[in-house]
């Protein structure tokens, strides 16, 4: 196999697991606003506690998403508002403090210490995740 064909071989895998990857954060980010939401729909910023519907509304980190040790972490992201999420750059220190008032301080370090977790994913990792969390979205609509 020549040069050009094995960088074609290896763009389209990675191409398909980039696919895999957007399908999986676009399951898991509904489900975790939808989990949250009330019988009305509404959810709470997890960090300045502005009310929206949760299709208003965008899954946030504590531990940014780049890292795949805490990329669907249910700890580390919550329903969050666009003003806290985007231009607050994910509001930290307000995450931070609300991680710890429900799970106690080790949550930050469980969390800081997943981020660095060495994840080499591949199509069933990303596969089975997608496959949970769309069984997760069924049990909300019962």
């Amino acid at each position: 196999m020549n040069k050009k064909n094995k960088k074609n071989k290896k763009n389209k895998k990675k191409s398909k697991l980039s696919l895999l990857k957007n399908k999986l954060w676009k399951i898991f980010s509904e489900w975790v606003r939808r989990s949250k939401a009330d019988i009305k729909g509404f959810v709470t910023c997890y960090t300045c506690g502005k009310r929206m519907h949760w299709k208003k509304s965008q899954a946030g980190h504590y531990v940014s998403r780049k890292y795949l040790g805490t990329f669907v972490n249910e700890f580390n992201v919550k329903p969050q508002c666009a003003g806290c999420n985007l231009y607050k750059k994910g509001a930290s220190d307000e995450f931070a403090f609300h991680l710890v008032q429900e799970q106690g301080a080790i949550i930050l370090d469980y969390l800081n210490t997943l981020k660095h977790e060495n994840i080499k994913p591949d199509t069933t990792y990303y596969q089975n995740l997608i496959d949970e969390y769309i069984n997760k979205l069924k049990t909300l609509n019962k």
